[in-house]
């Protein structure tokens, strides 16, 4: 728990082999984040998905908003790694992913950059409704996966989540991850961001 004098951000870590960093976002970040979303500058063909509606954002104005989780994504990160002095984290870059049904994003990683995020603004009921009614193993439809390493039956090697929103994911960039398509005739709206880190002070662009 981080306490800030007008605010509080809770979050939890994942212990196994990388830092697996959640927070919730609060309903005024959500509606911020969502009036910077837009269409005018399409994100598609930079990215792994199978999505067709994939747009960048402004990255001050993204980091304007995270900024407070993004202190206590360091604060956690110093914590995990035993990390004593000061480090900056930067955006790097951002876009709004609005997920139809059919659409998914395979098994992949983030690459020239430290760590990657995902923020989740928009899951509509249909979707919770259709992962409470699925019965096959794994996470189910829309759910997110992270891989760590082959199976081994003493290793905790995938974490599976459900998101809903307002959830919001930090993990270091070359972690592997996916994320299944659902059926459910809605339209689901995230965000994602990659940093970069420097051993200074903390600074945002």
């Amino acid at each position: 728990i981080l306490r800030m004098e007008d605010r509080r951000i809770d979050y939890t870590i994942s212990f196994w082999g990388p830092l697996l960093f959640k927070t919730i976002l609060s309903n005024k970040d959500i509606k911020s984040l969502l009036s910077i979303c837009n269409k005018n500058t399409s994100h598609h063909k930079r990215l792994a998905g199978v999505i067709k509606e994939e747009y960048t954002l402004d990255n001050v104005l993204f980091g304007n908003i995270v900024k407070p989780y993004l202190e206590a994504f360091m604060g956690a990160y110093n914590e995990y790694y035993n990390i004593s002095h000061s480090t900056d984290i930067y955006v790097k870059q951002c876009w709004v992913n609005y997920m139809k049904a059919g659409d998914s994003n395979p098994t992949h990683i983030h690459n020239n950059c430290n760590w990657s995020s995902v923020l989740y603004l928009d899951v509509p009921k249909q979707i919770i409704e259709e992962q409470n009614n699925f019965e096959g193993t794994g996470g189910g439809p829309d759910s997110i996966s992270f891989i760590c390493g082959p199976h081994n039956d003493d290793f905790i090697f995938q974490k599976d989540f459900r998101p809903r929103t307002g959830d919001f994911f930090i993990f270091p960039a070359k972690l592997p991850h996916s994320v299944p398509s659902y059926k459910s005739n809605c339209t689901r709206i995230s965000c994602a961001a990659n940093f970069t880190l420097q051993e200074t002070g903390y600074h945002l662009p």
